[in-house]
């Protein structure tokens, strides 16, 4: 066969399969409904809700929310097993609520202290040599403890240079720890 031959077989098949694909799709008269908005997945206002004048931006009135029927129970009607049961239930929500966290970050604990001025001398210092440092409050068995702390770093590389930084810095040890 002729190369001429061939090159026009070839244009003729791919313009007949150009146009069975394209010609139905040009010609259809049938409309895309699909496509349209017919309506809006805004919720309608309530009923009780507040106007606002169109002025000044000021609520014109307010509806009163009726208040809820609660059970007035205190925790001394409580007997001590529902006060445990209470206890171990926010526990475990508390736990749940941790193991969700997927997010952690890393902090160094330079420094723990009694008194709150030594807290905040150090926690001056290292912001003046451009830390980010914080002092965090912990009361136990009565008494205060304020750590000093820096960071948090969502990379433990990152942390360990910091505490690295510190220790040649301020001749300090730091434990790095998981925050929070």
């Amino acid at each position: 066969m002729e190369k001429g031959l061939k090159e026009r077989l070839v244009g003729a098949a791919v313009l007949v399969i150009l146009a069975v694909i394209f010609i139905p799709i040009i010609l259809d008269n049938r409309q895309d409904n699909d496509l349209e908005i017919s309506g809006s997945n805004i919720p309608t206002m309530p009923d009780n809700m507040p106007s606002i004048s169109d002025k000044a931006g000021m609520i014109k009135h307010i509806e009163k929310p009726v208040p809820m029927p609660v059970e007035d129970k205190t925790d001394s009607d409580m007997t001590e097993q529902q006060s445990q049961e209470k206890s171990t239930t926010q526990q475990n929500d508390n736990k749940v609520l941790r193991d969700k966290v997927i997010v952690s970050a890393w902090v160094i604990q330079v420094g723990s202290f009694g008194n709150q001025e030594n807290a905040e001398d150090l926690n001056k210092d290292l912001r003046k040599a451009g830390f980010r440092s914080f002092i965090e409050p912990l009361r136990k068995n009565g008494k205060t403890t304020y750590r000093v702390r820096i960071g948090p770093e969502l990379k433990r590389s990152d942390a360990e240079a910091t505490r690295d930084r510190i220790k040649k810095e301020f001749k300090l040890e730091g434990i790095l720890l998981k925050y929070p």
